[in-house]
């Protein structure tokens, strides 16, 4: 991760805004998630901690997507999603606002997660269903 100094230097530099983002796509961040993240742990009650346990995730890592430090990989939104016991609804809301391809039910992959999900499966027993079925697991 780049420093904010660094950052700052490239814009000077940089030929173009293009050019910017694309050698930094890695280090934006959004707002938007970050609220929506909270929001949500809000209306579920639950704990950063909780949600973290839940989805099976870094602590480390978690941490630096809720503060809006990473912006995170499919994978690791549907780990979110699960640890946050959100229905499909809310994990489309996630997935829209994060900027990653919603759950496509004509998928197999993204079938079986979405019954994972609509079931409140542990994201352990997704991946093992994922790897029973040969596909990649959410590890």
């Amino acid at each position: 991760m780049k420093t904010t100094a660094e950052l700052v230097n490239e814009i000077k530099t940089v030929p173009s805004l293009k050019d910017f983002f694309e050698d930094n796509s890695q280090e934006m961040t959004d707002p938007k998630l970050k609220a929506c993240l909270d929001e949500l742990l809000k209306e579920k009650s639950m704990t950063r901690a909780e949600a973290i346990r839940g989805g099976d995730l870094s602590a480390d890592y978690a941490y630096q997507i809720f503060s809006g430090r990473k912006n995170p990989t499919r994978d690791k939104l549907i780990r979110l999603a699960v640890g946050m016991k959100l229905n499909l609804e809310e994990t489309s809301r996630l997935f829209k606002i994060a900027g990653v391809g919603e759950l496509y039910p004509r998928s197999r992959r993204d079938a079986v997660i979405m019954f994972c999900i609509e079931r409140q499966v542990p994201v352990m027993n997704i991946d093992e269903l994922l790897y029973e079925l040969g596909m990649y697991t959410l590890a």
